[in-house]
């Protein structure tokens, strides 16, 4: 897939992605988590980007035995191959939001990390209450980022 000409800009962000049951076939999943993105941050990068922030996963490793995480894996290793000026990866363990489709096993996981929230302390559990209580009112973003705001 070949992308029209990006306008200059000296930011991108990538947050791409798929599941392979969303996808339908590792083939498909391959070319939304790898080949979109690649060609994305090869077209921001001829357009003069400098910063490239993109959406990874918290397992990602190409020599992975898991489809999934390999494939994250080599999408991040082809992205540092491209030597953008800053290369800036998020892994999140669970993107919490409203979603069409049911995910029994990531509202579960969900469910579970809340709880353990509990036994947190310090600063950490203040930074999880942080979250928690702005979830939906804090920008997708910065919540992706962990850039909440006071």
């Amino acid at each position: 897939m070949e992308l029209a000409e990006l306008p200059k800009t000296d930011d991108a962000f990538c947050c791409l992605g798929a599941t392979i049951r969303q996808a339908g076939s590792q083939a498909a999943f391959r070319k939304v988590d790898f080949d979109y993105v690649v060609n994305f941050a090869t077209a921001a990068k001829a357009a003069g980007v400098k910063r490239f922030l993109f959406v990874s996963a918290i397992a990602a490793n190409a020599k992975s035995g898991v489809f999934y995480n390999r494939i994250k894996g080599k999408m991040e290793n082809a992205l540092k191959a491209m030597n953008f000026e800053s290369l800036h990866i998020f892994r999140p363990s669970f993107l919490v939001g409203e979603r069409a489709e049911a995910r029994v096993g990531e509202r579960l996981g969900i469910a579970v990390f809340s709880a353990l929230a509990l036994l947190m302390i310090g600063p950490a559990r203040g930074r999880f209450d942080r979250l928690r209580r702005r979830r939906w009112r804090t920008p997708w973003y910065w919540r992706l980022a962990g850039m909440c705001r006071e």
